[in-house]
């Protein structure tokens, strides 16, 4: 039997609380394939390639209800997976910044009150960054100078809340290296940790590529380390299981450089997901 996979890389827009799916962009995930390439194992074949029939078991970037639906519409059995509303609250910002993101003054907004409370004050380093609770690939984000809302910045704001959306709300922090950490965890909850990865990212945010890195000092791979460790056993507690990584950073600050941990926590395969791993794949076993 066959393992076929289905990439599909929009499924953090299926987990928004508006409750609407975009129309994939073929070309690009075609694209994207190509460069997640250690990610399948041996014999395994992308949904709709010749090779790929069933019976066999069918897997997918982030197990949602349509991926899970399509896969078995082709034929093949989907893995084990957590129900859709795990992935959605695990994937969520609202549960990463309860674990803490070590950023000054960071909080998560559920109403445009708390919102406009938590940027009424300067932030730490004269820029606010607002997230929308499942932004992703440096989507769905705006920046705030000082303190005045324009009219843009105030309807994007509403139109998050009144979809049940929340808005993480942290410091602009100036960037001077990505890094992740990537992981696999079992249903018993039993941890599997990969190698330390440095992201390389555009202006925006967006993924270019991952490399494994020794460019940590002591102190930021303990912290890295334990942060991952954290979001698993937070995970763990809420009934996730499966691939997971956290993304951190370098940054500067004023009393110099500093050392984000954990800021985002991505409860499904990534790009860099297979790079950490490596050669100790439980989640093919």
């Amino acid at each position: 039997m066959v393992d076929v996979w289905l990439l599909n890389f929009d499924a953090d827009d299926e987990l928004s609380r508006t409750g609407r799916r975009k129309a994939p962009v073929k070309a690009l995930f075609a694209a994207l394939a190509q460069r997640v390439g250690p990610l399948l194992g041996e014999h395994h074949r992308l949904l709709g390639d010749e090779a790929a029939q069933p019976p066999g078991r069918g897997r997918a970037w982030m197990m949602t209800d349509t991926a899970r639906a399509e896969l078995a519409a082709a034929g093949f059995a989907p893995v084990p997976s957590p129900p859709m509303n795990v992935l959605v609250e695990a994937n969520g910002r609202r549960f990463s910044s309860a674990l803490g993101t070590g950023l000054p003054s960071a909080t998560f907004a559920t109403s445009e009150e708390e919102a406009l409370r938590a940027v009424s004050s300067p932030s730490p380093t004269g820029t606010w960054l607002l997230v929308r609770e499942h932004a992703f690939a440096g989507r769905h984000r705006h920046r705030l100078e000082g303190t005045a809302l324009s009219a843009e910045l105030r309807t994007w704001m509403q139109a998050s809340f009144r979809s049940g959306e929340g808005i993480e709300i942290t410091p602009w922090m100036p960037r001077t290296k990505d890094f992740g950490l990537h992981g696999y965890l079992a249903s018993d909850g039993a941890l599997t940790l990969g190698a330390p990865t440095e992201q390389l990212c555009d202006a925006r945010g967006q993924w270019q590529a991952t490399v494994r890195t020794e460019d940590l000092t002591s102190d930021e791979l303990h912290a890295l380390t334990t942060a991952g460790t954290e979001a698993a056993e937070a995970l763990h507690r809420i009934g996730y299981f499966g691939p997971f990584g956290i993304d951190a950073f370098r940054y500067e600050a004023q009393a110099g450089g500093s050392f984000c941990a954990r800021c985002e926590v991505n409860a499904r395969y990534s790009m860099g997901w297979a790079v950490g791993m490596g050669t100790v794949r439980p989640d093919l076993a």
